[in-house]
């Protein structure tokens, strides 16, 4: 009968130590559910901390857009008031472009008074061309240049370098507000001279992808003509450089004239070139149809390919920039 009673202390022994070991486990339980309550907790409140934070990168950065924004079209229409004090330049402008346009219908009637076609393109075709280009120069053209190497010929440059805002975005809502006064009073009154006097027929065929070929065309025709301005960090006055560059655009363009008249070889080399661009391009967009030598595409391919030559032009002429303002000195100003 011995055992009995050690069976029984035995028995009273290990029944405290198992509600011991149970009270552990759910110690732990709870510790571990606290543990796994503060890591969400903590989880959760970085992830809302990340939120915020990229919130308020994004709400930063739309009002600096915003205010970008504000600026540009406060130049602009300062611009505007500006050379509105002058606008009877710009309606003696207006009889400048028609008056080369009847230069051209009366110059290739004559050369078509043999033939129907020359080199694929009909008279039609021709006078179409020379009046798109003509209009087209009223809403792109620019001084960005002139302006540029004038500012840092007499030191006046240093102003905007101490502005906080960039100068070329200061040229560029310049122009703006420029060309919005050539739109009232150059390009309206010549449309409706070109409509009611030589009968020309406004009706792009690819109208959408006009209008964004003739805005990437004011982009690249403002490039050009600043990257030419920046050329006056090294040489101080520009004029016989703007000079050969004008008369290379003008060719090189298709403002004079269709590149398709040219040879086939100079077309080959001209496609790869950004001077298309900025008339051929919209002219042949306006057409419906594109051709440069061996090289054929549809109007949204063209349209793709210039868009992409016109933000290569503002990478590049921003670092011509950077390097030129490192050799910008003024003293006095």
């Amino acid at each position: 009968m011995s055992p009995s009673p050690n069976l029984s202390e035995n028995s009273n022994v290990e029944t405290p130590r198992r509600v011991s070991a149970g009270a552990a486990t759910g110690a732990d339980t709870d510790a571990n559910t606290s543990a796994s309550a503060n890591a969400g907790a903590v989880a959760s409140t970085g992830a809302d901390t990340s939120t915020s934070v990229g919130a308020g990168v994004v709400a930063v950065a739309a009002a600096g857009i915003r205010i970008k924004i504000r600026v540009i079209l406060a130049i602009a229409a300062s611009t505007y008031k500006e050379w509105a004090a002058y606008r009877t330049h710009s309606l003696v402008s207006v009889f400048v472009g028609p008056a080369y346009f009847l230069t051209q219908i009366c110059i290739w009637r004559a050369v078509y008074s043999g033939t129907d076609s020359i080199r694929g393109i009909s008279l039609d075709a021709m006078i179409t061309y020379y009046g798109v280009t003509t209009l087209v120069s009223y809403l792109t053209m620019d001084f960005a240049d002139w302006n540029l190497q004038m500012l840092i010929r007499t030191g006046k440059f240093t102003t905007f370098v101490l502005r906080p805002i960039h100068h070329r975005l200061f040229a560029f809502a310049q122009k703006l507000g420029h060309r919005t006064l050539g739109l009232l009073f150059e390009f309206l009154p010549a449309l409706l001279i070109f409509v009611f006097i030589f009968h020309m027929e406004i009706a792009p065929v690819r109208g959408g992808y006009f209008l964004v070929s003739v805005a990437l065309s004011y982009i690249m025709v403002f490039t050009v003509n600043y990257s030419i301005g920046i050329a006056a960090f090294w040489l101080v006055r520009t004029d016989g450089l703007r000079s050969v560059i004008k008369l290379l655009t003008s060719v090189c363009s298709g403002a004079l004239f269709p590149l398709l008249l040219l040879p086939d070889a100079l077309q080959r080399i001209l496609f790869f070139l950004p001077f298309q661009f900025t008339a051929y391009v919209p002219s042949m967009v306006y057409t419906g149809t594109y051709r440069l030598g061996t090289f054929s595409m549809g109007i949204p391919q063209i349209v793709c390919v210039q868009a992409v030559y016109t933000a290569t032009a503002l990478v590049l002429s921003e670092l011509l920039y950077r390097f030129g303002l490192k050799r910008f000195t003024a003293a006095g100003v």
